[in-house]
C-alpha cells in the first residue's frame, strides 16, 4: 500500500536508548514520509504530555524495555488527542511485532485490539509503519 498524504507520518520510538531502539529508529527514517523521533521514557506525566503536545501517529515500544507495556499503552490510548493510532511493541528475540490499536471512543481505554504481525524484511516494516499510521 502506498502512503499518499503530503506531510510525513509522525512516529515515536519509546525506548531507552538501546540497539535495538537505534535500529528501529534507523530503518523507519530510511522513508521520507516517516518522520521518526526517539525519546526515553521517564515518567507516566511526561510521556501522557509528549503525546498530546506532539501528536505521533503511532508510537513503538521495545518490550525489552523494563516498562510495564499494558499500562504504558493504557496511558497512551488515554491521551484525549486521538492521534495515536496504534501502539507497536517490538520484540528483540524475534520479528513478530505486537500492534495495539486504539479503542473506538466510546470504548474504555482498554478495550484496544491487538494483532500481531511477522516482519521479515526492512521493507515490510517500513510498509507496516506506513499503513497503520495513516
Amino acid at each position: 500500500m502506498s502512503y499518499s498524504h503530503s506531510s510525513p507520518a509522525r512516529i515515536f520510538i519509546l525506548g531507552n536508548g538501546s540497539l535495538l531502539d537505534e535500529g528501529v529508529t534507523n530503518i523507519l527514517s530510511l522513508h521520507p514520509q516517516l518522520s521518526v523521533t526517539n525519546f526515553s521514557y521517564t515518567n507516566d506525566n511526561t510521556l501522557y504530555d509528549l503525546v498530546n503536545l506532539e501528536r505521533p501517529n503511532t508510537i513503538f515500544i521495545n518490550e525489552s524495555n523494563a516498562l510495564d507495556i499494558g499500562h504504558i499503552i493504557g496511558l497512551i490510548f488515554s491521551v484525549p488527542s486521538a492521534s495515536v493510532r496504534c501502539v507497536i511493541v517490538v520484540h528483540s528475540e524475534n520479528s513478530m511485532l505486537d500492534v495495539y490499536y486504539r479503542p473506538a471512543t466510546r470504548l474504555p481505554v482498554t478495550m484496544y485490539r491487538r494483532k500481531s504481525v511477522m516482519v521479515d524484511t526492512k521493507e515490510e516494516f517500513i510498509n507496516l509503519a506506513l499503513d497503520v499510521s495513516c
